[in-house]
């Protein structure tokens, strides 16, 4: 982690991460429409659509945390995310990145921008 915490704390941020995508992950088969009852030969239905694409600023202060709960579920609906993480901690958010990359999701479902003093960046892993 690059906030400067200590250990101990960084690990706690690690498994809350990772039990928001574990959970998120578990809700998105259950993501459906519903049968709305109607009278005659008539079918009525709900269904879910992405929004389209959702910004998250994240702060300094709890940078991985903030990105999952953040990440976590929009990738769950299907929508594709623009990530810009603070200035301060853009470590956390390019651990997390690879580690996105290395499971195999769409390389177009989330980037990450970083607007750092020298250069803007922008990374789709």
């Amino acid at each position: 982690m690059d906030s400067g915490k200590p250990l101990d704390s960084a690990r706690g941020d690690i498994e809350f991460a990772v039990r928001t995508f574990r959970y998120f992950a578990g809700f998105a088969d259950k993501l459906h429409g519903k049968v709305i009852p109607a009278d005659g030969d008539v079918v009525c239905w709900t269904r879910h659509e992405p929004v389209g694409v959702v910004g998250a600023i994240i702060p300094w202060n709890y940078p991985l945390d903030i990105i999952a709960i953040k990440l976590a579920p929009a990738l769950c609906c299907g929508c594709t995310v623009v990530v810009k993480p603070a200035e301060e901690t853009p470590l956390s958010a390019l651990f997390l990145g690879g580690l996105i990359k290395k499971v195999g999701m769409c390389r177009c479902a989330f980037f990450f921008h970083f607007p750092l003093p020298e250069c803007m960046l922008t990374f789709n892993f």
